[in-house]
């Protein structure tokens, strides 16, 4: 599978929703420990300046968010359908 340039953080989401959807096990490494999943799709580590936020509704991700991070904030975010929580 051909790496992903992080320069392009659209292009990363849908791939991350898309292998999602397909690998049950790129799915639980996505909840459970999202850098290294990141890191599997890009070859990169997860920028330190980025939060990466996820939305999960019945067992299925539905969202997948970007974002740059304040000084404040955690580098993940998961969410069960409500609001956001820190992880």
């Amino acid at each position: 599978m051909e790496k992903i340039k992080t320069n392009d953080f659209q292009q990363i989401i849908k791939a991350l929703l898309k292998r999602s959807a397909r690998n049950i096990t790129f799915r639980e490494r996505l909840i459970t420990a999202p850098e290294e999943a990141y890191t599997e799709l890009t070859g990169e580590m997860f920028p330190s300046n980025m939060c990466l936020k996820i939305k999960e509704d019945s067992g299925k991700i539905t969202q997948v968010i970007i974002d740059k991070r304040d000084d404040y904030s955690r580098s993940f975010y998961w969410d069960l359908g409500n609001s956001l929580k820190e992880a």
